[in-house]
């Protein structure tokens, strides 16, 4: 059987030629931003980044980014290349008053689009809009009539944070779910499936959970989020937030989602008057690297590319024999 890598992002990243042109230090555009647009949650998960340790990382600040802001930035997105757009968190993406006019103008502006989201409200933004889209279990029940009306985009992929063998029944009755839906799609080149990664630990702290013991054709085990969620990093600086950075409700340009109002991975924000706010001037200014500290995520989401970075910078020669 051959193994699918939908989640390995490494790989993604090397089948651009953005990583080629980076190693030889042209400045390139980010390929995609990931963009918190609303800093509220109707769910209340309790192994969410932004509630664990009593809310520490401060993601969910009741915040809404910027209206006039939002139409100007999608334009310099796609005036300098960039090629998509991931609605993330802080909070619930479509939480956002204008969400359904921020995905209708990332549409027509030609940037492919992802969304977490938790789907617990019946959406009013327009699934074709997305390439995929991924909802997360929450500490609530699946809105299925949510899910039913998700289905009309390219890939829908339902996410369960794995905790240990108590979350397998969950596990099983999710995939029937799954196999419900996957029967509604409008295209055999659609996708459905589940996703099962670990529900990690925040502020560098180790989890172990095995991997759990179910098979299913719908089910997606993302491997290397288990296999390096108890390991040490092979890298010491990170690199890949030149490729996805992260771009908060209240304007803030980050590495990465994971250290909220901390200076040493700021890079700028979009919100500043004059040139010192336009999204290409903060990336041409930001630093080659920032230093991976103690307290960084575990197996983040910049983690693989870190890595396939790294490995790409110690590569001696280049020409085979």
């Amino acid at each position: 059987m051959v193994k699918e890598t939908r989640f390995e992002p490494g790989l993604k990243l090397a089948r651009h030629k953005e990583l080629g042109k980076h190693l030889l230090g042209e400045f390139v555009p980010p390929i995609n931003i990931e963009i918190s647009p609303s800093g509220t949650c109707d769910a209340a998960c309790p192994w969410c980044f932004y509630r664990q340790e009593e809310a520490t990382i401060r993601g969910l600040d009741g915040c809404l980014f910027r209206d006039s802001r939002m139409e100007g930035l999608i334009e310099e997105f796609a005036g300098m290349g960039v090629k998509s757009i991931s609605w993330t968190g802080g909070g619930e993406p479509t939480m956002h008053p204008s969400f359904p006019r921020f995905a209708e103008m990332a549409h027509w502006a030609g940037l492919k689009q992802g969304l977490f989201t938790n789907a617990l409200k019946i959406p009013r933004y327009n699934p074709t809009f997305f390439e995929w889209i991924r909802v997360s279990k929450t500490n609530n029940p699946w809105n299925e009539e949510s899910l039913r009306i998700l289905r009309q985009c390219k890939t829908l992929g339902l996410c369960i944070n794995y905790r240990g063998i108590e979350d397998d029944q969950l596990v099983k009755e999710t995939l029937e779910l799954v196999e419900k839906l996957d029967k509604l799609k409008e295209s055999p080149t659609h996708t459905t499936y589940l996703q099962v990664r670990p529900a990690l630990k925040i502020l560098g702290g180790k989890t172990i959970v095995e991997i759990p013991k179910i098979e299913h054709p719908l089910l997606k085990i993302t491997d290397y989020k288990f296999l390096g969620s108890g390991s040490e990093r092979e890298y010491s600086e990170c690199e890949a937030f030149h490729f996805a950075p992260f771009i908060w409700q209240d304007g803030d340009v980050d590495v990465c989602g994971y250290h909220r109002k901390d200076k040493l991975f700021n890079l700028g924000n979009v919100y500043s008057l004059g040139e010192n706010g336009r999204f290409k001037y903060i990336m041409k200014n930001a630093p080659k690297t920032v230093k991976v500290l103690d307290n960084c995520q575990t197996c983040c989401k910049l983690n693989a590319m870190n890595s396939m970075i790294h490995m790409m910078r110690q590569l001696q020669d280049i020409d085979f024999p």
